[in-house]
């Protein structure tokens, strides 16, 4: 039969709270009035607090997020200027101008273009246009798959707008065009690809000016700059404006580029977002809310006159002598919607909402919960009455226990120095046997004692580790065959093989040790004892039992024998005297360690003791 040991719950004394009376509501509403008040003034304080701060920490991140974005812009285009100019010098120092065209100089020249596209990968085309407009030499990004234009299909340029204003400036000038959409055939590309040409004159050894040396930049380059962004704090969307209000970069590709494209000529931010465009275009850089949302933006001038590379080259040059150069600006917006801004506030409020409605219940009808309060408090006290009776109970029994065998070791030591001379060998040696078993038990009690005290005092510190139960359960066993040889007990494992428990090895060492040694302690001499382990019916837990073929324990003593406040010790089959606490240390390590633990007993047949423990994850 399987029976599990259970503590008796406490009985409740009270099933229902009377109705209070009219002094009781009287006094409920003194209590409750000027607690409510100061809880509602203290939660709105912290409440207002909490928002401010919270409010400050996005706009500071905000203003972050897009002042790194706009030094990021800037560093890339300032990156393509010193590509450009360093390229150029090194163009220039070479003996390609001659009339003759050196076609070794020529082959190094390539092959350097090519490594720039093929490294760099942020040029769709790296030229070099001689004084008359024809490439000398074209390589082309070709999809990822660079390649050199072949000489026969070079074309003359002289014609293109890029050509006669980048070969109208001075040395170390840099011709910058907008950025735009690439165009093929009269068709804007697909997909889609972002362009923004970069040119610089070249000069050879004796300064005369020679041609010219083109990039053709991605734009995507600097538009992922504002697509990649993070705010831990809020969800907030990144964009990218031109000084007309035309999205380069938005929250969906459908809104960008309009400018480019005739059924999207009213497609701009100024037209979705006027109230806020009015006061974009107007301002170099502002932080700012309306209706919609929260509003923070930079203006940037990427190719202001005066603009220093890392070289310290001279100033960029736009495209379009009568376009102002301070009119042409990027405008890098944070944007955040009122729903998403507030999002965080009014859950907030709602919770605050519930949470005082049921703290006002709760102190209206704390005078009502007057009677359960008394009945916790005599529940309290009946517990500290049973504890103590039970800590009474224990020293009762250690002092009982402890006693006992130092009364056994004085007699028999007494019995020894008063006639040694008169005992022979035999009678000698008998008392000595019975001093070593009676000095083993105090050893054991005391033992026990110490560790049930460490583990109440909590020193005893769970460390859960996999064990690999199979070798473990080996060694405990070879622990105990000593004393289960002296009654000719066999000792039998059954475990099955690649078993890994979770488990402190101390507390279950403790736990298995006392098991087999009290199976061995009411089994028979010539009886056998069983440890074995399987997985447990009960997912995720390892089944180990401790089985013997001995006396077996009546029905009416297995729930006592866990328990600390019933003194249940018996003595062995050869009159081997117990502690009394190693099956309470038993359980309650097994317990420590999330598992259970049970008995199954037959009279005259012999026990079971059967714990589970939890398995290691694989």
């Amino acid at each position: 039969m399987r029976q599990r040991t259970k503590i008796p719950n406490k009985k409740k004394v009270f099933n229902r709270i009377k109705k209070t009376n009219r002094s009781i509501i009287i006094r409920t509403l003194i209590v409750f009035l000027p607690i409510f008040v100061l809880i509602f003034s203290a939660s709105l304080l912290i409440l207002i607090t909490q928002e401010n701060l919270e409010m400050k920490v996005y706009k500071s991140t905000e203003e972050s997020i897009v002042n790194t974005k706009l030094e990021n812009i800037e560093n890339e285009i300032n990156h393509v200027i010193d590509d450009l100019l360093i390229l150029s010098l090194n163009v220039g120092e070479e003996q390609i101008w001659d009339k003759s065209r050196n076609s070794d100089v020529v082959e190094v020249l390539t092959k350097e273009l090519l490594n720039v596209v093929v490294y760099h990968r942020i040029y769709d085309q790296v030229r070099l246009i001689d004084e008359d407009g024809m490439e000398v030499i074209r390589v082309n990004f070709n999809n990822g798959y660079p390649m050199v234009v072949p000489l026969q299909d070079l074309q003359n340029k002289r014609d293109r707008y890029y050509f006669t204003k980048t070969f109208s400036l001075s040395k170390n000038e840099v011709f910058v065009s907008p950025i735009d959409l690439n165009i093929e055939n009269g068709e804007i590309e697909q997909p889609i690809k972002p362009m923004i040409r970069f040119g610089t004159p070249i000069f050879d050894r004796l300064g005369k000016k020679r041609g010219i040396l083109l990039f053709n930049y991605f734009g995507q380059t600097i538009l992922d700059q504002i697509q990649i962004h993070s705010n831990p704090a809020i969800d907030s969307q990144m964009m990218l404006l031109n000084s007309d209000g035309f999205w380069l970069k938005g929250s969906t590709p459908a809104e960008e580029w309009g400018f480019m494209y005739e059924d999207k000529i009213d497609l701009t931010f100024s037209n979705q977002y006027a109230e806020a465009w009015t006061r974009i275009k107007n301002e170099e850089a502002a932080q700012f809310e309306t209706k919609k949302g929260l509003y923070t933006f930079k203006r940037l001038y990427p190719f202001l006159e005066g603009q220093k590379s890392s070289m310290g080259s001279g100033k960029a040059i736009l495209s379009g002598e009568s376009e102002s150069k301070t009119k042409y600006n990027w405008i890098i917006v944070s944007y955040i919607s009122s729903e998403v801004l507030y999002a965080k506030r009014n859950e907030r409020r709602r919770y605050l909402s519930i949470i005082l409605l049921f703290l006002s219940t709760s102190l209206l009808i704390i005078s009502w919960r007057l009677s359960k309060a008394q009945y916790y408090r005599s529940i309290a006290l009946q517990s500290l009455k049973i504890s103590n009776e039970t800590k009474d109970k224990f020293f009762s029994i250690i002092s009982h226990d402890l006693k006992s065998p130092f009364n056994s070791l004085l007699g028999f030591t007494d019995m020894l120095v008063e006639n040694y001379d008169t005992f022979d060998d035999e009678e000698r040696k008998s008392i000595i046997e019975t001093l070593n078993t009676s000095s083993k038990n105090t050893y054991q009690l005391l033992e026990n004692l110490l560790t049930w005290s460490r583990s109440q005092r909590g020193i005893i510190v769970l460390v859960q580790e996999e064990i690999q139960i199979k070798s473990f359960i080996s060694e405990i066993i070879l622990l105990c065959q000593t004393a289960a040889s002296n009654k000719n007990i066999q000792l039998i494992e059954n475990v099955e093989d690649s078993l890994i428990v979770l488990a402190d090895k101390n507390m279950l060492h403790t736990v298995l040790q006392n098991l087999i040694s009290n199976g061995v302690k009411f089994t028979e001499n010539k009886g056998s004892l069983i440890v074995s382990a399987k997985k447990s019916e009960k997912e995720g837990f390892i089944e180990i039992s401790v089985s013997d073929t001995g006396v077996g324990i009546p029905k009416d003593l297995i729930a006592d024998l866990f328990m600390m406040n019933k003194n249940v010790s018996r003595l062995g089959t050869e009159k081997e005297k117990g502690t009394g606490l190693g099956l309470i240390l038993c359980k309650e390590f097994v317990e420590k360690q999330g598992g259970e633990i049970w008995i199954e007993s037959e009279v005259g047949k012999g026990s079971q003791f059967i714990f589970n423990l939890p398995a290691a994850l694989k």
